[in-house]
């Protein structure tokens, strides 16, 4: 029906954009199901694209929780591999990767609090490997709307060269940088090569962002631009454009919601500051670009607005 499709049409925009390949040709979101049938659409639930309409899949099977951090990769034929909900990692056919748990630490919750915390991506090198990206988080860095703030940004990196459904773990947990960073706030852009990665990493309550470039030889911290605006904290979504020249952040809180766009340069990976916009209050945070590059979508409580 028309909601779903606009619900499917926001939520497209924490993806990232491959063409010809099929990494996110799987998607995972919901919630705990204990005591709810498996024919029922409630819990846990895999959006399938691989027939080229989506299915939707219960997964009863897991035990994780999907509220909050939604991090999932597909092979290139689109064989669900890995997913992740900030504490957990589990293969495609759900069961626990062993030394990919208890990740976070956060005492009581069940999954991080915002979408965009894990990022998995395919390895730049052409090899059968896979990385995840994300945020550690703290007890001791909790923000004003009970999130807790990632302490450390950190990686691992799965190797499927030998069994390409199952993989194992070639380096488990890595620290990056530390720093107290937002919560969530993760996507990834092709690098103008055509073939590495950038990972944009905002601070906290602060003007930086740490520049990530994940080459063939793995991740590296690049540097810290320091840019004019300061994110607000709050619910976030962030995507760059289908071309890589736009990046977006929407954030909402109890002030209002906060459009921040800017200009991306994929050679450097460098931020130029074009506009702000502010709406009233909004418990929505969606944001996507057209597929020609040419419009932008912001998701209210009640509406979305083009641009």
């Amino acid at each position: 029906n028309m909601n779903l499709r606009l619900i499917v049409f926001i939520y497209i925009s924490g993806h990232f954009m491959l063409s010809a390949q099929k990494y996110d040709f799987n998607w995972i979101s919901g919630y705990l199901q204990t005591g709810i049938s498996a024919g029922e659409y409630f819990g846990v639930q895999i959006f399938d694209f691989n027939s080229g309409n989506f299915r939707i899949i219960p997964a009863p099977q897991t035990e994780l929780d999907f509220s909050g951090a939604n991090g999932i990769i597909s092979n290139s034929e689109g064989q669900l591999l890995y997913y992740c909900n900030g504490y957990s990692v589990e293969y495609g056919d759900h069961m626990k990767v062993p030394v990919a748990q208890d990740l976070n630490n956060t005492y009581g919750a069940l999954s991080l609090a915002d979408a965009q915390t894990v990022l998995f991506l395919p390895h730049p090198d052409g090899s059968n490997r896979y990385l995840m990206l994300y945020g550690k988080d703290s007890l001791s860095k909790i923000d004003n709307y009970g999130r807790w703030s990632a302490a450390d940004f950190r990686y691992m990196i799965f190797d499927n060269t030998k069994d390409s459904l199952k993989g194992k773990v070639e380096i488990r947990d890595q620290i990056l940088f530390r720093d107290t960073l937002l919560s969530g706030r993760l996507t990834a852009c092709r690098h103008a090569n055509g073939r590495d990665w950038w990972i944009l990493v905002p601070e906290r309550n602060a003007y930086g962002y740490y520049r990530v470039l994940i080459d063939n030889k793995g991740p590296h911290l690049i540097d810290k631009q320091f840019i004019q605006e300061k994110f607000v904290e709050g619910i976030s979504q962030v995507c760059f454009s289908p071309h890589g020249d736009y990046y977006v952040s929407q954030t909402a809180n109890h002030d209002g919601s906060f459009t921040y766009l800017f200009a991306f340069d994929r050679s450097t990976g460098l931020l130029s500051f074009k506009a702000k916009q502010v709406n009233g209050f909004s418990n929505a945070k969606g944001v996507s670009f057209s597929p020609n590059n040419k419009l932008l979508y912001i998701s209210l409580t009640q509406k979305v607005i083009q641009y």
